[in-house]
């Protein structure tokens, strides 16, 4: 890839909440270094750009997220950058640790190389990366993820047409594209309506869009195995107690994010008094629902995160009785009373359950004639 500009200086010593950084030196020289697919990707994809000069100007960030933004490169690409230290406006961690900073690009590098694997339909391309040099940077530098470019997130088309018709055919796009994850032996964790991204497919009928997963950081990431990983509206029952996940997790997800897209509302509430996001409200819903994970040591249920979900009251309420299959479907049914697709409805006591193992796999699913 011929990189031809000239690296630029962060564009300030101190982030919005105030605080302060200072350059840091590396401990050892860096080398240059990009990873791409060996494939032809499309016409005019050498990557001659400042991503310095894309994160700061507004109108080229297409979107951000919890690690940094995505900006527009072309009509057909795009790149994905962390933006420490100089925050934008959410909360980013600040990593004043160096074996943070370096395990940080350890899992960017490793969402290049997981992204580079996969050529899939219904899974987002990526094109290549490469390390970014940036002087007096905290990291010393950025991984750059050169990707395929959606026309717009699966969140922003459904606000748009308002047309539930649509769900079955993003059904079946994200089922295969989680089944092709699942024959890799690769967990997303992170399954929303914001990482399904709508691309252009003219010859498809009846609508001429492919929908396909993206997103792999949150893949690559097991920085923190002793906190829950991913979306937290989504989130299944071995993450919300802070166990391994599983592919299984991302079936439960799955069926979470296709549910709000037929009925408007999230399958678990989690919004507390004030209206914004409660953990203890969302672990309240996904416990009636299917039950509670029984710890080997009760000591665990007082760890700060067990108590911010309220575990010892949920284990009280629950541990002696896990609701039944029936018990389960009857829930589903009476809350999705006004979804058309009672068929759907009803798929969900395969995806919604306990334990991961016990959740149909995207084949499965795809085999019973979703």
């Amino acid at each position: 890839m011929n990189l031809s500009w000239v690296p630029t200086e962060p564009c300030g010593s101190g982030d919005n909440f105030g605080r302060l950084f200072k350059p840091l030196r590396p401990t050892t020289n860096g080398h240059p270094w990009s990873v791409y697919a060996n494939i032809a990707g499309p016409s005019g994809s050498r990557c001659e750009f400042d991503i310095e000069e894309l994160v700061s100007k507004q109108n080229m960030v297409l979107g951000r997220g919890g690690f940094g933004v995505t900006v527009q490169v072309n009509s057909h690409l795009v790149a994905k950058t962390n933006l420490f230290p100089e925050m934008v406006d959410w909360s980013v961690p600040f990593i004043d640790n160096e074996f943070s900073r370096y395990a940080h690009i350890a899992s960017q590098v490793e969402e290049v190389m997981v992204g580079v694997s996969m050529k899939h339909p219904n899974i987002l391309r990526t094109f290549g990366g490469f390390w970014c040099e940036s002087p007096g940077y905290q990291l010393g530098g950025r991984a750059v993820i050169i990707m395929e470019r959606a026309l717009f997130s699966l969140q922003e088309f459904m606000w748009q047409i308002r047309d539930t018709s649509v769900v079955p055919a993003v059904e079946l796009d994200t089922l295969r594209g989680l089944e092709y994850l699942r024959s890799r032996y690769i967990q997303h964790r992170d399954f929303t309506h914001r990482n399904v991204l709508v691309c252009s497919q003219p010859d498809r009928k009846p609508i001429p869009f492919a929908f396909k997963i993206s997103d792999f950081g949150t893949s690559c990431n097991f920085s923190t195995p002793d906190q829950p990983r991913g979306n937290r509206t989504n989130m299944a029952p071995e993450v919300l107690w802070c166990l391994n996940s599983a592919t299984g997790s991302d079936i439960f997800s799955w069926y979470c994010v296709m549910w709000e897209l037929h009925s408007g509302l999230p399958l678990f509430k989690y919004k507390g008094s004030e209206q914004g996001y409660c953990k203890k409200t969302y672990a309240e819903n996904l416990s009636n629902m299917v039950g509670v994970y029984r710890p080997d040591d009760d000591a665990t249920l007082d760890l700060r995160y067990m108590t911010s979900i309220n575990a010892s009251s949920l284990q009280a309420k629950h541990k002696h009785a896990r609701p039944s299959v029936e018990a389960i479907l009857n829930s589903l049914i009476h809350m999705g009373s006004h979804i058309a697709d009672k068929a759907f409805v009803y798929i969900g006591v395969l995806c919604i359950t306990l334990f991961p193992q016990e959740r149909w796999s995207p084949s499965a699913l795809l085999g019973g004639g979703i």
